[in-house]
């Protein structure tokens, strides 16, 4: 089965995660599955895509929202048996560029989130409704997503529950590294947490920062990753006094390294499809604390391990039951990677190609 899997860019998020692990597992499978993004760019991920055979192709364009993708994709797109697309507005676009082009692949989609911004509106419903008309199903990557496309579509589009997965093989037997050759900013008897996540408000990086005010000294946060909210997080950090404590890493390569050198992981979201990064953060053995929200809620699975969302209290409260209970501690790594072996790559790249064999018979 020749596949291309199309998405905005392989920059460092989740859904792009996702599509990398995905293209290169169905390689392994033996099927011929590609990659072509909206925006060009030569990243971690690109690299890596390439690395496991995957041929990554681009539109080459300087942002995603322009619409001469549409005109962009129409050739790229010739040849392949199933189009499967992420995020938007790759939906929005290959879409249109399916039509004009009168493409005869199945053209399908992955929802990786329980919310958007979009859905705030009448007239970007009307319109997101419209565009799934033209795909023939559409994979939800968890319950409350699967709930979220259930309202959003009004049964007009077939939905199916695709948990996400991870390649757990990342995250099997890191090798030892030491915290002052990677994190020299952090002191080496420091508590740690680590946050992988874009700096955008659904994150909610803000809880993280206001719990360190709450916490003893010895306790520190990093955070991995960019985005339009970071300078507003500095800010704050300086505000409530704890900036020497907060440690903002940009965009790393070595999520797995700075995995092995936290002693827990923090994922704060106000909403979360899925929440790879909590998943990947098990997987590595690490206690994942998460808000009590739909999607991370799922992968965690244990109360002793969930706060109130934007609770940096409850948090704190957390954190520190972790740094003065050791053995506790040990139970909760020793659970979130037992937890975290259920969500493997493998299985969901399966049933990816079940649903696209079904989705053609019944198509």
């Amino acid at each position: 089965m020749k596949i291309l899997h199309i998405i905005n860019s392989l920059d460092s998020a989740g859904a792009e995660r996702l599509c990398v692990d995905l293209a290169v597992t169905m390689r392994r499978m033996g099927h011929e599955a590609d990659i072509l993004t909206l925006r060009d760019g030569d990243t971690a991920l690109r690299r890596e895509a390439e690395a496991g055979g995957v041929s990554v192709k681009s539109c080459r364009v300087g942002r995603e929202y322009d619409p001469r993708c549409i005109l962009r994709l129409r050739p790229l797109i010739a040849g392949y048996d199933v189009l499967h697309v992420h995020l938007f507005p790759a939906q929005y676009w290959t879409a249109a560029a399916h039509r004009l082009a009168g493409s005869r692949a199945l053209l399908v989609t992955t929802e990786h989130n329980n919310f958007n911004a979009r859905a705030r509106y009448w007239l970007t419903t009307q319109t997101d409704r419209l565009v799934y008309r033209r795909y023939a199903a559409a994979a939800c990557i968890s319950e409350p997503t699967l709930q979220f496309m259930q309202e959003r579509t009004r049964g007009r589009l077939p939905l199916r529950l695709i948990r996400n997965g991870i390649n757990t093989a990342r995250f099997a037997s890191l090798p030892a590294v030491a915290r002052s050759e990677v994190l020299p900013s952090v002191p080496a008897e420091a508590f740690l947490l680590l946050q992988v996540a874009r700096f955008r408000e659904q994150k909610d990086q803000d809880a993280v920062i206001r719990a360190l005010a709450e916490l003893p000294a010895d306790v520190h946060a990093a955070f991995a990753g960019d985005g339009e909210r970071e300078a507003a997080c500095r800010e704050q950090a300086a505000k409530l006094g704890v900036a020497g404590r907060c440690h903002f890493l940009g965009v790393r390569t070595d999520v797995p390294a700075l995995l092995t050198l936290c002693d827990a992981a923090v994922m704060s979201s106000h909403w979360e499809g899925f929440g790879l990064a909590a998943a990947e953060a098990m997987a590595a053995g690490k206690v994942v604390l998460a808000s009590n929200v739909p999607g991370l809620r799922e992968v965690v699975g244990s109360e002793d391990l969930l706060f109130s969302a934007s609770n940096e209290r409850e948090l704190a409260k957390k954190v520190l039951l972790l740094r003065g209970n050791f053995a506790k501690r040990r139970q909760l790594e020793a659970y979130c990677q037992e937890r975290a072996a259920q969500f493997g790559i493998e299985r969901t790249a399966e049933n990816y190609i079940k649903f696209y064999q079904e989705t053609i018979k019944g198509h």
